[in-house]
């Protein structure tokens, strides 16, 4: 019955098309494609300062199976007088539950974290592996809120997991670090500028929504942003710029977000510079020509290949069906 192929004709075109797409959108956006500044994000090793502060800690997803809390050992660089800690994926439910869904937290508390300890004004750096939850810049960016500085921080998983076991070990093993906590409201405000990134990273690029956050921190560091109307006219401007578009929702996130930060006790002048450095960063590989040509160069490819696909798939529908 030749009839009866078309349907098949069909859905084998429509199955051809799916895999080359996300083929070649993978190959092109893939972790390794648009990787910038990766020198820049890699923890350095650093060294404890003077003043009493800590050696490093190290806190372990405490549901690692044993051969991979050994390859998460070694990829931490853990070192045999680092002070050894664990995190549950009760203490991740009882600090994220409501800022986070279900799905996100999960049921078990797999990726770690070690922290090293710099000398003042050495600053953040930060390395992440097999966290595929959210961006480093957007780690970054809530650390600084959250009063996290001066540090080394390398997060690893054994495979690619969300990462919110160790958002959780990484206050817990700063805190030790330190030999002090962190302000219960400031870890409050950079869960919620986490969450809010997160989810906005889920349709927007990461690196955008951290540029766009830093800078918006940045105004809130010379004093601006003293009103809501103030707060949402910024949002706008700086999304326009970084080309995001921003839908109602994003915007009245983002908006509260702000707001909230700015009710939080934070010393903003003080963050001022690296909050500058993390976002002239982002800013730098967005505005790079490598960066332009690469983005402009997958279009294209991709719009080629959609054309070529269309017209295959056209001719193949339209073909007489065999005798």
């Amino acid at each position: 019955m030749p009839g009866a192929r078309a349907p098949v004709r069909r859905m084998a075109a429509l199955l051809l098309f799916f895999f080359v797409f996300v083929f070649v959108w993978g190959w092109a956006l893939g972790p390794g494609a648009l990787d910038f500044g990766a020198g820049s994000a890699r923890a350095e090793e650093g060294r404890p300062s003077d003043g009493g502060r800590e050696r490093p800690v190290v806190v372990l997803g405490a549901d690692l199976a044993p051969a991979d809390r050994q390859a998460v050992l070694e990829r931490l660089g853990a070192g045999p007088d680092d002070r050894r800690l664990t995190v549950t994926n009760a203490e991740e439910r009882a600090l994220l539950a409501g800022r986070f869904p279900p799905s996100v937290i999960g049921t078990r508390a797999i990726s770690s974290v070690r922290v090293v300890p710099r000398e003042a004004g050495a600053g953040l750096s930060l390395e992440l592996i097999n966290i595929t939850g959210v961006a480093p810049e957007i780690y970054r960016q809530a650390l600084l809120t959250a009063g996290v500085r001066d540090a080394s921080v390398r997060i690893v998983a054994p495979y690619p997991v969300s990462g919110t076991a160790a958002l959780v070990g990484l206050f817990k093993a700063y805190e030790a670090a330190e030999g002090a906590g962190l302000s219960p409201e400031r870890k409050a405000a950079a869960l919620d500028e986490f969450a809010v990134a997160e989810r906005l990273g889920e349709h927007h690029d990461p690196k955008q929504v951290a540029a766009l956050l830093g800078a918006l921190k940045e105004a809130l560091a010379v004093g601006g942003l003293r009103t809501p109307a103030e707060i949402e006219a910024a949002v706008k401007q700086e999304a326009a710029r970084l080309g995001l578009e921003l839908t109602e929702s994003d915007l009245a996130a983002v908006r509260d977000l702000v707001e909230r930060l700015r009710a939080v006790n934070i010393d903003w002048e003080r963050l001022k510079a690296e909050l500058r450095a993390v976002t002239e960063a982002t800013r730098a590989w967005l505005d790079e020509p490598a960066t332009q040509s690469l983005l402009a160069k997958v279009g294209s490819f991709l719009k080629s290949l959609w054309q070529a696909l269309v017209g295959l798939w056209d001719r193949w529908l339209n073909a007489p069906p065999a005798s």
